[in-house]
């Protein structure tokens, strides 16, 4: 059994996820809380130690130091997810609640990183900071949240080439949009800005709803933090949002940001060195090799946004925009209509079949014209399914697409799927 994870902010949201999450795979976690009645709450869960720990708080902080050194059990990993949000324009931000947010997202991570990197480094274990999409991207209403977040980004790189060295991998997890209680805090925290906007004033009506509810749960937050704790190569950023639209705008202004230096100096980079220092491209190919490159990034980016559009969202018509008029799936019947209108009426079918159906991507690989998916259907058995009665119980479909891309549409595709695994698991589970 691994040594035990020290994670802070684990009273809701992502950290109370994350602790969940990794406690149900068999990791001892010491989980800090904001109050006894949370650490009653968080510590009931098995495999959770709770303590109240303020990160603030030297005093407080050296206490759980104490606390876990007596177990004698070790310290594998350390995820600093206690974070603060604070809702203003800089301009109407006061310089206490700049200290406030920076207390807590820097201060507070650097604290809890120097009480514990001893025991992490005996280990040779990780150190996962929690960045945020704001960590790379900024806007005027977050702007203390996001000085933070670029604050701890630089932190984390700067930690993670002094722990190499003594064999810990610290790395940094970005969340997107995922529900949590980082809005209902802020506003519980702070008082509203004197040049807010109403909209933003709005947030802190006593009615206001800021659950983040909207958001799909912290679950793939909490498996990206695993993966970052356990894998034998783990990354050094993981980019973990709900849609595509949040990873391009992310992934847009990254690029922008070399851009922008890279135009800003007469000692630029080519298109031919950025391929070949930064992606790995071999320079000596020359252009040919950085178009492919370009090729292969539009076409996966094309099916990320199918599987978004399409078998997440339901969006039949978007098959006019990407399909070919002559599309066609080599897994379809003979004599099946090609085409979008082809299309629609295949899923229109799978849809009736498994209406709370969606599409996971598990994998998406690109070369050349062609991209690969594999990916799976998750939703629950209601109809008659792959010769089974409706059960009312979960299912799942895995599967393999290869799809061809011809001038930014896709043309043909080619499907393998085992329908008898998904027969059997759900005969198995009635």
């Amino acid at each position: 059994m691994p040594q035990p994870v020290l994670i802070t902010g684990c009273s809701s949201g992502i950290g109370l996820a994350t602790a969940r999450y990794l406690a149900e795979r068999g990791i001892h976690v010491y989980a800090t809380v904001r109050s006894e009645v949370d650490a009653v709450r968080v510590g009931a869960i098995q495999g959770v130690t709770a303590f109240v720990c303020d990160v603030t708080d030297d005093a407080q902080v050296a206490r759980v130091r104490s606390e876990i050194e007596a177990r004698e059990e070790g310290l594998w990993g350390l995820v600093h997810n206690a974070g603060i949000a604070q809702l203003g324009h800089l301009t109407g931000t006061s310089l206490d609640d700049l200290r406030a947010v920076f207390e807590v997202n820097v201060f507070g991570v650097h604290r809890v990183t120097n009480a514990f990197a001893d025991l992490v480094a005996a280990a040779k274990g990780r150190i996962v900071t929690m960045s945020s999409l704001s960590g790379t991207l900024s806007s005027a209403p977050m702007g203390v949240y996001s000085m933070s977040k670029h604050a701890l980004e630089a932190y984390t790189d700067a930690l993670a080439a002094q722990m190499a060295p003594l064999g810990v991998h610290v790395c940094a997890v970005a969340p997107g949009n995922f529900a949590s209680a980082i809005a209902s805090n802020a506003v519980r925290r702070f008082d509203p800005p004197d040049d807010a906007h109403p909209e933003l004033r709005a947030l802190f009506a006593p009615d206001a709803d800021t659950s983040r509810s909207q958001y799909p749960g912290p679950d793939p937050v909490a498996e990206a933090v695993h993966a970052a704790l356990f894998d034998e190569e783990p990354l050094e950023r993981y980019l973990v949002v709900p849609n595509v639209d949040e990873a391009d705008a992310t992934l847009r202004k990254a690029a922008q940001e070399w851009a922008r230096l890279n135009a800003s100096t007469p000692h630029r980079w080519s298109l031919e060195r950025l391929a070949s220092e930064v992606l790995g491209v071999d320079p000596d190919a020359g252009d040919g090799a950085v178009s492919a490159l370009a090729e292969a990034g539009r076409n996966e980016a094309l099916l990320r946004g199918v599987y978004q559009r399409v078998f997440v969202d339901w969006d039949l018509a978007y098959a006019d925009e990407v399909l070919a008029p002559d599309f066609w799936s080599h897994d379809w019947p003979e004599g099946f209509r090609a085409g979008p209108e082809g299309f629609r009426d295949f899923y229109a079918g799978v849809r009736a079949n498994a209406p709370d159906a969606r599409y996971e991507v598990d994998d998406v690989l690109a070369a050349g014209d062609k991209v690969v998916v594999r990916w799976r259907i998750v939703g629950t058995h209601t109809h008659q399914w792959f010769g089974v009665a409706p059960t009312d119980r979960p299912l799942e479909l895995e599967g393999i697409a290869i799809y061809r891309v011809v001038d930014g549409r896709l043309k043909e595709r080619w499907v393998v799927y085992d329908g008898l695994k998904s027969a059997r698991r759900l005969r198995a589970e009635a």
